[in-house]
């Protein structure tokens, strides 16, 4: 998968940078979508001073690219992930804000949303699911 996501940066023209590398890296190995300032923490962590302003810069590059994928949770952070990863949903802890990624039957919730649509005569082009309580930590220290 990283592999592939090199390619399809030289694919789109962008420059190879140690930090957009680092940044590829992370989101691979990451189980679940990075926060920018976690990304910029792993970057210090490897030994590369990155500044916000460049993490935010190649995420947007990556993201324009279509390498990296955006999740917006509600109106919390930003969080990045690997487009390559395909569609999937969220478990997202309301106290902690851990996000763990969910694979739902995708035929069935389309299947429901296109009825759904034609009930109320609306044409649904996207969805995002995702799920907000209290993960396995958060609950136990309630």
């Amino acid at each position: 998968m990283l592999e592939s996501c090199l390619k399809q940066m030289a694919d789109h023209a962008l420059r190879q940078t140690k930090t957009r590398e680092l940044i590829l890296s992370f989101l691979h190995e990451a189980d679940s979508p990075l926060t920018p300032s976690a990304i910029l923490g792993l970057c210090h962590q490897a030994g590369r001073p990155a500044n916000k302003t460049t993490i935010y810069r190649d995420l947007d590059a990556l993201v324009k690219a279509g390498i990296v994928r955006k999740v917006i949770v509600s109106d919390r952070k930003q969080y990045f992930e690997l487009t390559e990863r395909g569609h999937h949903h969220h478990l997202i802890c309301t106290r902690c804000e851990e996000i763990k990624d969910i694979d739902l039957d995708e035929a069935a919730v389309l299947k429901r949303a296109d009825r759904l649509g034609e009930k109320l005569g609306f044409l649904i082009q996207s969805h995002a699911v995702e799920f907000y309580g209290l993960c396995h930590s958060c609950a136990r220290s309630k």
